[in-house]
């Protein structure tokens, strides 16, 4: 099999940040439903771990250990959706304004990760065309940054494509126009904030396969992570702040799955008040009937009585 890119037979559709999905309060059959996450837990710390400029620079000198860039020259370009249904990734920026960066981190694999990517790098371009004013229907050239796309594969894999292509995915064998090529990193013994990040979500996945989603499980994702030196300076600075927000989380996957199961439950109550509903009008048209039958005969009797 060629190594460079990979399509796979039946991709999963699970990854760090699309667990459960948005929605804002609203009231339905008079009842409140909860606004819940849009990310997990290993999502939401990725995505606070790369908004510091700092752990941004280490992130890039681990792709491009050839370069050295001053922490200005970062610009976090990420797209946070927090209370809409709408496009967001778990990490963009650029440098220099001459290149931008998008990095998705998947535990699962699933190869819709390309199209995904595609969305978000246009939807990028349109924010730098909108931001720098430029005009599209010109007939003028824009400028554009040239984009650098990765995937930061954390689940284990025993085949390892360097690349996964989108147009090889959803059209293969076929001379698609259009085409993205991910990059895919994965974890190595090479001491960088991306295996420490990869680190950490391995030890998020066990301490919640031993714990469930409990504050156990979140004290043990730390002092794990502080002994074995996966972001310790990171957790060091924002405990506290990531502690709580993982109790947060946890806690609205909770509600969540509660109003759920009540949710199942009433739409089942429901349902079977309108089956009774609909066999009581049955029954009683019936009985009607056979009264109407009952009374038409003893007529009958009656009229052959006399």
């Amino acid at each position: 099999m060629n190594n460079d890119t990979y399509q796979d037979k039946k991709p999963h559709e699970e990854s760090d940040t699309q667990i459960v999905e948005i929605q804002p309060d609203q009231k339905e059959n008079g009842k409140q439903e909860p606004a819940v996450v849009k990310r997990n837990g290993k999502a939401t710390v990725f995505t606070r771990l790369f908004s510091e400029p700092k752990y941004l620079q280490r992130l890039y000198k681990t792709i491009h250990p050839e370069q050295n860039v001053a922490l200005e020259e970062f610009k976090n370009i990420t797209t946070e959706a927090i209370l809409t249904n709408t496009i967001y990734n778990d990490l963009g920026f650029s440098v220099r304004d001459q290149l931008i960066v998008m990095m998705e981190a998947q535990s699962t694999w699933s190869v819709n990760i390309s199209y995904r990517e595609l969305e978000y790098l246009v939807h990028t371009w349109k924010e730098y065309i909108s931001e720098t004013e430029q005009n599209r229907y010109s007939t003028k050239k824009m400028q554009l940054p040239l984009p650098e796309v990765y995937l930061l594969f954390s689940g284990e894999r025993k085949e390892k494509p360097e690349y996964i292509s989108f147009a090889k995915v959803f059209f293969p064998n076929q001379n698609c126009p259009i085409d993205l090529k991910i990059k895919v990193i994965y974890y190595d013994d090479k001491s960088n904030i991306l295996n420490e990040y990869i680190g950490f979500t391995r030890i998020f996945d066990e301490c919640v396969r031993k714990y469930k989603r409990s504050e156990e499980a979140v004290r043990e994702i730390l002092r794990i992570c502080r002994e074995e030196g996966y972001l310790v300076e990171f957790l060091a600075e924002h405990e506290k702040e990531v502690a709580a927000t993982l109790f947060d989380l946890f806690d609205h996957e909770r509600i969540q799955r509660d109003y759920q199961r009540e949710l199942r439950k009433d739409i089942r109550e429901e349902v079977w008040d309108e089956v009774k509903e609909e066999v009581r009008d049955e029954y009683e048209a019936k009985i009607d009937a056979l009264k109407a039958q009952i009374a038409d005969l003893n007529a009958k009797i009656a009229r052959t009585s006399i």
